[in-house]
C-alpha cells in the first residue's frame, strides 16, 4: 500500500510533535518535586517551542517554494515510515504518571529518540539544503535533549 504525503503535512506533524512534546514537559515539570529536574524540563519544555516555531517557520518558506511537490519518496519508503511513527503515536501523547520521575525522564528519552528518527526520516526526503540544514540544528537540539535527560536520570539512580 503507498503513502503519499504532502511536504505540508509533514511539517503539520512536525509542529504537533513539537506542541506535545512541549505539553509533556511541562506537566512533568507542574509534577517535579527536584528543583533541578524541574528546571530541566521547563526548560526543554521552551525549547520545544523554539522548536515550533522553526517549523513553523520553515514549513512556510518549503511549502511556497514547493507549493505542488509531494514529498520525494519514489519507493514509498518514507511515507510508509511516517505513517508507521503516526500509526504507533509516538509524539508523546500518553498519560504522564508523574508518580517516578525515573518513568518520566524514560520516556521523555524515548519521546525524544522517536522524535529525533522522526526528523531524520524527514531530511533524507527533503532536497532543499537550506531546510536540511535547519533540520540538523533540530535534530542536533533533539539529541542535545536525550543527553540532558539521560544524565539526569543516571544522576537520580545514583
Amino acid at each position: 500500500m503507498q503513502f503519499a504525503f504532502h511536504i505540508d503535512e509533514v511539517f503539520e506533524m512536525a509542529i504537533q510533535m513539537e506542541e506535545n512534546g512541549a505539553e509533556y514537559y511541562s506537566k512533568a515539570a507542574l509534577a517535579a518535586e527536584d528543583p533541578e529536574v524541574k528546571a530541566i524540563l521547563e526548560k526543554l519544555s521552551v525549547m520545544e517551542m523554539e522548536h515550533k516555531a522553526l517549523f513553523t517557520s520553515l514549513r512556510e518558506e518549503v511549502v511556497s517554494a514547493n507549493e505542488h511537490k509531494a514529498f520525494y519518496d519514489p519507493g514509498g519508503e518514507n511515507a510508509r515510515y511516517l505513517k508507521s511513527i503516526i500509526d504507533t503515536q509516538v509524539f508523546f501523547e500518553k498519560e504522564i504518571d508523574t508518580s517516578s520521575m525515573e518513568d518520566v525522564l524514560k520516556e521523555a528519552i524515548w519521546g525524544e529518540k522517536d522524535t529525533t528518527v522522526f526528523y531524520l526520516g524527514i531530511r533524507q526526503s527533503m532536497d532543499d539544503e537550506a531546510a536540511k540544514q535547519k533540520i540538523d540544528k533540530i535534530i542536533e537540539e533533539e539529541m542535545s535533549h536525550i543527553r540532558i535527560l539521560s544524565e539526569r536520570l543516571k544522576a537520580l539512580k545514583s
